[in-house]
């Protein structure tokens, strides 16, 4: 609305319609003012309704704007005083914040803030201790002839104080994981008379999904700061491998990765993790039997697609002197087990035949380690690089074990026999 201050003294009325506790925003363009060779200048009193005295007021000296939340529900008046002479002509904008808008995972919405002072919201529902990720694109914020920016801030359900928040001056994201079920809210406040448009996405983590030793299961991580989940079934002691096919992350225009964390059951506290860069793998042994979680937490804005394949080792055989037995290690990080009975004193050949393993596109090897009846800590070790036989002299009669262990990332099959 423009407005003409034609006489010194003269003063100007406004009114408009406010709900209590929302927030609004009055932006002065144009401004054309003068108090006569100086530059002049006005006041905005705001008045509650039915008050004669000013709720808050703002000086303009020049283009601006001034925003604040209302109180009260009802008619406010709004007056324009010029201070000392002034006298001249501006246009007054009065604006309420964007509509709030309900988020829900995956689909973007987009914002556009118009007037100086004014704000967004938005609503989302959040599960307790459930990840979320709000990601920003198309950002094209300006602060006159400056770059601009904006915060966004997080509130708990019913509470008026932001639990956390985030600055943007640029596309990017910002994760974090709510403490409380139900519906959140969030405020795009632009930072100083920042104004333009974006897009905003909010995300909830990729659905957990159930390993079984074996199979694969593809994940796509859309957004940025979004994680995926897991869970596998361990026994305490018993080696386990994870192996990471068709890797295709990227963290914009430079290689994405990810992190693999590994929880025990009942856990929050990562018992250990392993970073990936590119297609691999990790292996260890859990000490605790029950339902282990993994995450996928991916390093910085990478974001891309993957699959994981969890495999418990190769079971356990026992060995008869003169019978061949075949193995297979098909994924990265697997072992394989065995057993054989041996008297004290005496000596073992273990043969192996058809060896076909590699190690990518080079060639593969593996180590077999014996171990003495009830004992973790290795005897004695023999290393393959091809078809070959190995002696072992048990000093102790018992069931001795023997443990197949591939080096680095070798795969394949073979035969061992033991006499």
């Amino acid at each position: 609305m423009k407005a003409v201050v034609s006489k010194p003294g003269q003063k100007i009325t406004y009114a408009f319609a406010a709900t209590a506790h929302h927030h609004v925003t009055f932006q002065v363009t144009n401004f054309n003012f003068s108090d006569g060779t100086n530059p002049g200048s006005f006041y905005l009193y705001f008045y509650k309704p039915s008050s004669s005295s000013a709720y808050t007021s703002n000086f303009f000296g020049d283009n601006g704007w001034y925003d604040f939340n209302t109180p009260a529900t009802g008619t406010w008046t709004v007056k324009l005083v010029p201070y000392s002479s002034s006298v001249g002509s501006m246009t007054l904008t009065f604006a309420n914040d964007v509509a709030t808008k309900a988020l829900t995972s995956g689909t973007p919405i987009t914002t556009t803030i118009k007037f100086e002072g004014q704000h967004a919201g938005y609503t989302f529902a959040a599960t307790a201790n459930s990840h979320v990720t709000f990601q920003v694109t198309q950002f094209n914020f300006a602060d006159g002839a400056n770059p601009g920016s904006f915060y966004l801030y997080f509130y708990e359900p019913g509470s008026r104080s932001a639990y956390t928040s985030n600055f943007f001056g640029d596309n990017g994201w910002y994760d974090f994981t709510p403490p409380l079920t139900g519906t959140w809210t969030v405020q795009l406040v632009p930072y100083d008379a920042s104004t333009g448009s974006m897009v905003l996405t909010f995300a909830n983590d990729v659905a957990t999904k159930a390993l079984t030793s074996g199979t694969a299961v593809s994940t796509t991580i859309e957004f940025e700061g979004q994680h995926a989940g897991y869970t596998f079934a361990a026994t305490a002691n018993k080696h386990v491998t994870f192996q990471v096919t068709q890797f295709n992350f990227a963290d914009g225009a430079n290689p994405g990765s990810f992190y693999l964390y590994f929880y025990e059951p009942n856990n929050t506290s990562a018992y250990t993790s392993n970073f990936f860069g590119d297609n691999g793998w990790y292996d260890f042994t859990p000490p605790l039997t029950g339902t282990w979680t993994v995450q996928l937490v991916p390093y910085d804005a990478s974001t891309g697609s993957m699959v994981l394949t969890f495999a418990n080792d190769v079971a356990t055989k026992a060995l008869t002197s003169g019978t061949a037995v075949s193995t297979t290690i098909k994924f990265e990080g697997q072992h394989a087990g065995y057993t054989f009975a041996a008297h004290a004193g005496g000596t073992k050949t273990f043969d192996v035949t058809q060896f076909n393993f590699n190690d990518g596109t080079n060639p593969g090897s593996f180590y077999l380690y014996f171990y003495e009846p009830n004992n973790t800590s290795s005897y004695t070790s023999c290393f393959y690089g091809g078809d070959g036989s190995c002696d072992v002299t048990t000093p102790l009669s018992g069931t001795w074990t023997v443990q197949l262990v591939p080096y680095d990332a070798s795969t394949g099959s073979m035969k061992l026999t033991m006499t």
